[in-house]
């Protein structure tokens, strides 16, 4: 008897290692956009408590933050991408776009699993205007390893950084092996070339008319999270978040992974 229990729990460790035995290993992976504009409020109040709390709300796995403060005047000198992670209870990682007002200011990534590599990709933009940057992690998920980014595409309409800025990031990643999500403030709408861009090797996940811009009355989708390869992935729920908190609206994707 204690022989053939033995043989039932190898069977069963091996089946749950391997994932074999027919069934299918599937994860959801919680994703989450959010432009925090130096963490200042609809109202003009520095607030990252209630910022985190839209944040948490959520109960994301990854975050991607847009207009990131580090050390700056405007906020009091406080590293806003290492406190969002203390209050996230997430690991964090800053990309420095500039040094602005005494300090830096960028993306950031914030991660519930480890981030087991970083680095900070430069966009191409006009001359004297703001520059521009990716954040790029290797997040460690319990069962793959993916490249998580955050991005702030340029907001001036009348040049032609977006398009460019898009061109740099399909260049860099169409030929990547590993599993990516791409997010962030793209500063532009579904039909754009910006994002007919990307969509050569990412897809947008949530709708069209998902508006995140500006807060108080969203007209505008132009906050978003994409992922590939698009064939691995599975979109099971996306939303924004109806917070208006910061001078954008937060946005969800939740996926699957897996075979």
């Amino acid at each position: 008897m204690f022989k053939t229990c033995l043989s039932v729990l190898k069977v069963i460790v091996c089946c749950w290692i391997f994932s074999g035995c027919d069934t299918e290993t599937k994860s959801e992976l919680r994703v989450l956009t959010f432009n925090i504009h130096h963490g200042e409020t609809i109202a003009g109040a520095i607030d990252l408590e209630t910022m985190a709390a839209v944040i948490n709300s959520a109960k994301p796995d990854l975050v991607a933050l847009q207009e990131v403060d580090v050390r700056t005047g405007r906020v009091g000198g406080v590293d806003l991408a290492a406190k969002f992670g203390e209050l996230c209870g997430m690991e964090s990682y800053f990309a420095k776009a500039m040094d602005y007002d005494g300090g830096e200011y960028g993306n950031a990534v914030l991660s519930k699993y480890p981030i087991v590599e970083s680095d900070l990709r430069k966009l191409p933009s006009t001359r004297d205007h703001e520059p521009r940057v990716a954040a790029e992690c290797l997040i460690a998920l319990p069962n793959d390893t993916i490249r998580f980014i955050s991005t702030h595409f340029d907001h001036m309409s009348d040049r032609p950084d977006r398009p460019a800025q898009a061109r740099t990031l399909l260049l860099a990643y169409i030929n990547d092996t590993k599993s990516s999500i791409l997010a962030g403030d793209l500063n532009d709408t579904p039909d754009s070339e910006t994002l007919k861009i990307l969509q050569q090797h990412w897809a947008i996940s949530g709708a069209t008319n998902a508006f995140s811009s500006p807060a108080d009355a969203p007209q505008r989708k132009i906050d978003y999270i994409l992922y590939a390869p698009q064939d691995t992935w599975q979109v099971v729920h996306s939303e924004v978040l109806p917070a208006a908190v910061s001078d954008h609206l937060a946005v969800l994707s939740v996926f699957q992974k897996g075979k």
